[in-house]
């Protein structure tokens, strides 16, 4: 079989290649009002889900907006509560530091609470959209769900948040400089590269944790084993 056949590895991996492309700039776009991300997330997670379920029925592009349209509702009110905190804790942070360099504050304790706050929310702000793409449940059992599963996976959820945030951390490393000269990365797949190792970290947690997916997760091992020996 040459390497340009359309069944090729090579060429399965190209088309790969060009579908990841398509669902990070779908996220980066659909993610431009800031309070649609916690959505834009849900339908990066849905297409890279039914991406790699390669069962062809929608394309990446269809398969992300399914996913957006699915969490536009409470994704998005969840989100915004999440960015909004999040703002208002950096801010409290910007403040406090000038405030203890100018010995109006005379303890590190507010600003140590301030940052807390903000790697909690951006913790579980990493566990939300993952658990939504999986699952369709009402917006307090979400809550419940990503508060047990950042729980009992912390370090699973920090490394996960440690990359979803990178390039914020990139921005105030040096001004921007960095972040600008990796523009290119930023645009073309390193969300979807994210997102698709987030999956992954999260895979063994959820088929250990979430009661039924073990059994889903069989199901497409053995729809697998069909489509190849077919």
């Amino acid at each position: 079989m040459s390497i340009f056949e359309y069944d090729s590895k090579f060429m399965t991996f190209l088309r790969t290649v060009g579908d990841l492309i398509i669902l990070n700039v779908l996220y980066l776009v659909c993610s431009i009002p800031l309070f649609t991300i916690g959505a834009a997330q849900a339908g990066l997670y849905t297409g890279l889900r039914e991406l790699f379920d390669r069962d062809g029925s929608n394309s990446s592009a269809k398969s992300f907006f399914k996913g957006f349209r699915n969490g536009f509702g409470k994704i998005t009110a969840i989100w915004s509560a999440i960015l909004v905190s999040l703002l208002l804790l950096s801010y409290s942070v910007y403040y406090l530091y000038f405030a203890i360099k100018e010995k109006i504050v005379t303890t590190n304790v507010p600003i140590i609470v301030a940052i807390v706050g903000i790697v909690i929310l951006c913790l579980l702000s990493a566990q939300l959209t993952i658990f939504h793409s999986k699952f369709d449940c009402s917006a307090s059992l979400l809550i419940k769900n990503t508060i047990v599963m950042t729980i009992g996976f912390p370090l699973r959820s920090l490394l996960m948040a440690i990359m979803i945030y990178l390039p914020i951390a990139v921005i105030l490393m040096d001004g921007g400089i960095t972040f600008i000269r990796a523009t290119p990365l930023w645009i073309a797949i390193y969300f979807s590269l994210v997102f698709l190792l987030n999956n992954t970290l999260m895979k063994k947690p959820y088929i250990k944790t979430v009661p039924g997916e073990a059994e889903n997760e069989e199901a497409k091992k053995e729809k697998e084993k069909e489509n190849k020996t077919q």
